[in-house]
């Protein structure tokens, strides 16, 4: 039987690092991704499935290759220490997402094109609920501030990646109903490192992640808020005797604030104003712990 040949090292790439921070980085882009999937699809009127495909030790020279032309760049803000952060979207998955918030008909890839500034708005809808996902996910028995700072439209040409840093390229699958596309997410290797060597040990890995299930349970439970616009006491002869287009006249002054109620105990107190075609309630004071 042939030997097959030996490859030589390339002592030039960048190594993985211990064992036990690799594992808290993987833990974290796949539970990023996880969550990531979970809020978009809150919002997306066509659901989108978001998976984790692999994390890779590179350098500045292999970021600036995997940052494809016409591609956007999501800069974000990560930690106390806000450590610069960018997803790069290729063009077919910008358009893809905004065709499943705008639940546009077809089954091809939209064509490529320059979004409006309203469009731009929308998709930072998108990219607010990315970094809650990122700091939500990451490792240990607290969440980590994470920042939407803005767009890159040209994320290749970015200034605030250093070329002599290391990096790890995470390679996120995201599948439209028009196909799948690979997006990929950097992360500057020293400050990512000194980040997760705050993890906890081995031992609380469980407990982690059935607290983790738990807190994202919780947060979809629905929860009944109610606004109290004012009220009135009516013998029961006048209630009886109301018909359409009676007026009732409140105790409450148009110039006093409402009350807010969550689950039946008063929460905040604020006033009622308008949004577009809707009604809605700006919150001026909090009332409840």
């Amino acid at each position: 039987m042939e030997n097959a040949p030996l490859e030589p090292l390339n002592f030039h790439l960048p190594r993985r690092p211990a064992d036990a921070l690799w594992e808290a980085l993987q833990e974290w882009c796949s539970a990023s991704a996880t969550l990531v999937q979970e809020q978009w699809n809150q919002i997306l009127t066509q659901p989108v499935q978001v998976a984790l495909l692999d994390v890779t030790p590179v350098s500045y020279k292999e970021v600036s290759a995997a940052m494809t032309p016409g591609a956007m760049g999501v800069h974000l803000k990560l930690g106390r220490d806000r450590i610069p952060s960018i997803v790069v979207l290729t063009a077919l998955q910008t358009q893809a997402l905004l065709a499943a918030l705008l639940d546009l008909p077809g089954n091809d890839w939209p064509e490529p094109r320059e979004l409006t500034a309203i469009e731009s708005s929308m998709l930072e809808v998108l990219f607010d609920r990315l970094a809650f996902a990122i700091g939500e996910s990451v490792p240990g028995t607290h969440s980590i501030p994470c920042r939407y700072m803005e767009c890159m439209l040209r994320p290749e040409r970015t200034r605030i990646l250093s070329p002599t840093a290391e990096y790890y390229l995470v390679q996120i699958d995201v599948r439209f109903r028009f196909g799948n596309q690979v997006a990929v997410w950097v992360l500057p290797r020293k400050e990512i490192d000194d980040l997760l060597e705050e993890t906890p040990g081995e031992d609380e890995t469980g407990h982690r992640a059935e607290r983790r299930v738990l807190e994202s349970l919780s947060h979809r439970i629905p929860m009944e808020v109610l606004f109290e616009l004012g009220s009135i006491e009516l013998p029961m002869s006048k209630a009886l005797a109301l018909t359409l287009g009676d007026v009732i006249v409140l105790d409450q002054s148009i110039h006093r604030p409402l009350v807010a109620s969550l689950e039946g105990v008063p929460k905040w107190i604020g006033m009622p104003v308008r949004v577009g075609p809707r009604q809605a309630f700006e919150i001026r004071e909090s009332i409840g712990s």
